[in-house]
């Protein structure tokens, strides 16, 4: 399997402009033959808690209709981030296309502290499965809990998906930690980082990868857009 994060900066509260630089980075994707693609944290509407409700979705939207198409097309597994409608505060959602299969979604279970007052948590783990790989999905802070790496464990993962919004300084704090759950529980991990301004922070990127030594085999720097990968075959990590 090849797998890969994507790097781009988002328009705050702009879905069209937003899926529009996620094709762009799906069809470089395609170049490189990548099987499954992970975007960052609300990566659709950018990180804006305070508008997260106005912004929400539902899963089945037809607004997401063309990442399916693109999921079939190139047969790629597809993950992004937006906030999910609920019966009250909405998700923090992570919407993912398999080809020609039903799409799937998990909700952000781990919230801090500062997202309470805008988001409810989720309830439900599950690994998405490729080949035989399975993906645990782990958004921002709860990609950082000792808690949730062991259920994604117990879950069976072979590879740990973090799909974050992170400063540069919470990425410094970060990094130690993945490498750590890597080389501990013998398991890929790779991060999906956001760029630019998000609510009251700026997205520091530094996307990357670590193979199940803990070793970090790609990265991009805070500025780069593209893609950072890991072919679990050849156990080479990649840039685009």
């Amino acid at each position: 399997m090849r797998i890969a994060a994507a790097q781009c900066e988002t328009v705050a509260g702009d879905i069209q402009e937003n899926s529009h630089r996620h094709y762009e980075l799906i069809h470089k994707a395609a170049k490189q033959k990548v099987d499954c693609i992970v975007f960052s944290e609300l990566s659709l509407t950018g990180y804006e808690p305070k508008h997260a409700k106005d912004l929400a979705l539902q899963p089945s939207s037809s607004i997401l209709d063309s990442f399916q198409q693109l999921s079939d097309h190139y047969s790629m597994m597809i993950s992004l981030g937006a906030p999910l409608q609920s019966r009250d505060l909405p998700f923090i959602g992570m919407v993912t296309f398999t080809p020609n299969e039903k799409r799937q979604w998990y909700a952000k279970r781990r919230l801090f502290s500062g997202e309470l007052p805008f988001f409810s948590a989720g309830t439900s783990l599950r690994c998405l499965t490729w080949g035989d790989e399975q993906i645990g999905p782990a958004i921002c802070y709860e990609s950082c809990q000792p808690e949730h790496v062991a259920e994604v464990v117990q879950a069976g993962a072979t590879v740990y998906m973090a799909s974050v919004a992170k400063s540069a300084t919470d990425v410094k704090k970060a990094i130690p930690f993945y490498q750590k759950v890597a080389r501990e529980q013998r398991i890929v991990v790779i991060m999906s980082n956001c760029m630019g301004p998000c609510d009251d922070f700026v997205g520091a990127g530094s996307s990357a990868v670590w193979d199940r030594n803990g070793q970090c085999v790609a990265a991009l720097n805070q500025e780069q857009i593209g893609l950072v990968g890991y072919d679990t075959l050849s156990r080479n990590g990649f840039i685009a």
